[in-house]
C-alpha cells in the first residue's frame, strides 16, 4: 500500500491542504513493514549433524595422508635427480679443468657420500674444493660402490681422457641412478 504522506505543495500561498492547488509529493514512500520475532527463528533442519562432520574429517584426513605418500616420493625422486645433476656437473667441470690447465684433476669418492675434486700438483694431490656431500637422502649404492679403473677415484688427464668406471646413487624408495663414464670419449651417460 502506498501512503503519499501528510504533506501538502503549495503553488501559492491560497487555500490549505485539500484545496485545488495542492500537488502531492512527486516520490511515494513505501509503508515500512514490521517485522516479528517468527521471521528470525529457522524452523526446519540447517547446518550439517555431528554425523556428517566426522564422515567428511575422516575422508579429508584419507585424502591428505594420500597427497602427503605421493608427494614424499615425488620429492624423494626430485632429490635424487639434483644430486645426479649435480654430480655429473662436477664430473664435467673436473674435465674441463685437466683439459684448460693441462693438469690431471680427479674426483675422490669417500665412503660417507661425499667426494672433493683434487688436482695433481708437484707429485702430491691438492684439494681444489672442500668435501662436497650428497643430500641425506641420497648415497652411494652398495651393489655398485664408485668404481673407477679398480678404485673409488676418477681421474681425468690432460687430454681430457678419463677412466673407464660408473657410480650408482641410490633413494628413498628403492629408486637409483647410474653414471657412466666411457674412457676414451668421456661420455657421461645417467641411467635409471
Amino acid at each position: 500500500m502506498i501512503d503519499y504522506g501528510p504533506e501538502c505543495v503549495y503553488r501559492s500561498n491560497e487555500g490549505a491542504c485539500g484545496s485545488r492547488s495542492l500537488l502531492r509529493t512527486p516520490f511515494p514512500r513505501e509503508k515500512k513493514q514490521d517485522f516479528s520475532l517468527e521471521d528470525f527463528i529457522h524452523t526446519g533442519q540447517e547446518g550439517f549433524t555431528l554425523v556428517e562432520m566426522i564422515v567428511t574429517i575422516a575422508l579429508m584426513t584419507i585424502l591428505l595422508s594420500m597427497a602427503t605418500g605421493a608427494l614424499s616420493y615425488y620429492f624423494a625422486g626430485r632429490s635424487l635427480d639434483v644430486a645426479t645433476r649435480e654430480l655429473t656437473s662436477d664430473i664435467r667441470e673436473a674435465q674441463a679443468l685437466a683439459v684448460s690447465s693441462g693438469s690431471t684433476y680427479r674426483i675422490l669418492f669417500y665412503t660417507d657420500d661425499s667426494y672433493q675434486l683434487q688436482r695433481r700438483q708437484s707429485g702430491d694431490w691438492v684439494d681444489v674444493e672442500d668435501p662436497r656431500q650428497l643430500p641425506s637422502s641420497v648415497h652411494y649404492d652398495q651393489t655398485s660402490s664408485p668404481s673407477f679403473g679398480g678404485d673409488r677415484v676418477l681421474d681425468f688427464y690432460a687430454r681430457g681422457e678419463a677412466e673407464d668406471g660408473q657410480l650408482g646413487l641410490t633413494g628413498r624408495f628403492g629408486m637409483t641412478r647410474t653414471i657412466r663414464v666411457e674412457a676414451e670419449t668421456v661420455n657421461i651417460a645417467v641411467s635409471r
